[in-house]
């Protein structure tokens, strides 16, 4: 009768151990889904803006879900590296750092499968949720929507031709959303390249000027309701965009600081 008793003990304590270990795992999945879904920045609605840094080549491979469109960019020696977007004047959403692969439009499924499972090295935004989800959208985009050229890095004219004409955000363009860009550090230029920037993904600059005054911290400045445009335009440059009552001539106002300078 012990024996029997003990058995039954026994065996209560391994279901519940066993049981135990199976909640631990699930809840292991569990969370890592949740960072996994947290950590994801392909949202599958808007342009979607990957470098891919080879040994020899880079490329820039922009998806549009709003056109059912790819676009590529294949740079021959440039040597911007991490840089590329500063270089092109392009928003960069995730970078993945490769081994020597070429992305072809005759064959993007089978590459972004390759940047996923074979070549890839290291990655930056760019996670196998985002991969995944890629993967699926370059399967319905046909080959008459894919874009694709192969340029010298040296020859600027046609580079900004392009990047003016390929990589418009359909939804900042539909928004019309007005912009002024006051450039409140000491490093001439740099609010014309936010505005070619921000016009090269369909924006609306209206107007670029410089203050007397050195700003510490960039804002962006918005009146009426957040918009699509100002939570793209705020996350480019990595601030929080603050609603403001005052409208000047502008629906935002951008506010160019020190801490901001490294990236343009």
């Amino acid at each position: 009768m012990k024996h029997k008793k003990k058995q039954n003990s026994n065996l209560r304590f391994a279901f519940i151990f066993c049981a135990a270990v199976l909640f631990l795992i699930f809840a292991s999945f569990a969370v890592k889904g949740i960072l996994l879904l947290k950590n994801s920045t392909f949202d599958g609605e808007h342009r979607f803006n990957v470098a891919i840094l080879g040994d020899n080549r880079t490329s820039l491979v922009s998806f549009s879900p709003q056109n059912r469109s790819i676009t590529i960019l294949n740079l021959k020696g440039n040597t911007a590296g991490e840089d590329l977007g500063k270089f092109l004047e392009l928003p960069v959403d995730a970078t993945v750092r490769v081994k020597d692969l070429k992305i072809d439009k005759a064959d993007i499924s089978s590459d972004i499968s390759n940047i996923l499972f074979h070549y890839r090295n290291t990655s930056v935004n760019f996670t196998v949720l985002d991969g995944l989800r890629l993967l699926l959208f370059t399967k319905d985009v046909p080959q008459s929507s894919i874009y694709e050229r192969d340029l010298s890095s040296k020859d600027s004219l046609s580079i900004n031709s392009f990047t003016s004409s390929f990589f418009i955000d359909t939804e900042i363009a539909n928004e019309k959303t007005t912009i002024e860009i006051i450039n409140g550090t000491s490093v001439y230029g740099l609010g014309n390249r936010l505005a070619n920037l921000l016009n090269n993904i369909g924006a609306d600059v209206v107007l670029v000027t410089s203050s007397d005054t050195v700003e510490d911290s960039t804002k962006v400045l918005y009146s009426g309701d957040l918009s699509y445009s100002v939570k793209r335009i705020s996350g480019i440059l990595g601030v929080k965009p603050t609603k403001t009552s005052q409208r000047d001539i502008s629906d935002v106002t951008i506010i160019i600081g020190k801490d901001i300078t490294a990236k343009f």
